[in-house]
């Protein structure tokens, strides 16, 4: 895969989502770590973090994408992406591979969207892994 799909700006990195979401197509293992690995805390703005996050989903969802290609990933997207519903996918996607770290846990119990903070409160502890990422 090419960087042909990450634009420099002036204040940092755009993702060009349309182009990203190709690779729901052609995936191949490693892809999603280039991408993570292009991502700098505060390089895009609140629509290119949400778009980023939004493609990744999609590719998790339509591509056959291995734990391993996208758990660090969907934990960065947590992070910096502004939008309360994604970050309720990305807990689901992490809860579901039993591997969510336990900083995100407690930090899920005081989410400002009540979805997020009823995946925890439902008995899904046993999904955290006490990992420190």
């Amino acid at each position: 895969m090419s960087f042909g799909f990450v634009t420099k700006k002036s204040d940092g990195f755009r993702f060009a989502t349309p182009i990203l979401r190709l690779l729901r197509n052609t995936f191949v293992t490693g892809d999603l770590g280039t991408v993570e690995a292009a991502l700098k805390p505060n390089s895009m703005d609140e629509n290119s973090w949400h778009g980023l996050g939004l493609a990744v989903l999609d590719i998790i969802q339509n591509s056959k994408v291995s734990a391993e290609d996208y758990r660090n990933l969907l934990i960065k997207l947590y992070e910096e992406g502004p939008c309360s519903l994604c970050r309720t996918s990305f807990v689901e996607k992490l809860l579901a591979l039993g591997d969510m770290p336990d900083w995100m846990a407690e930090e899920c119990l005081f989410d400002a969207e009540p979805d997020t903070v009823a995946l925890l409160r439902t008995g899904n502890m046993d999904a955290v892994n006490g990992s420190e990422i």
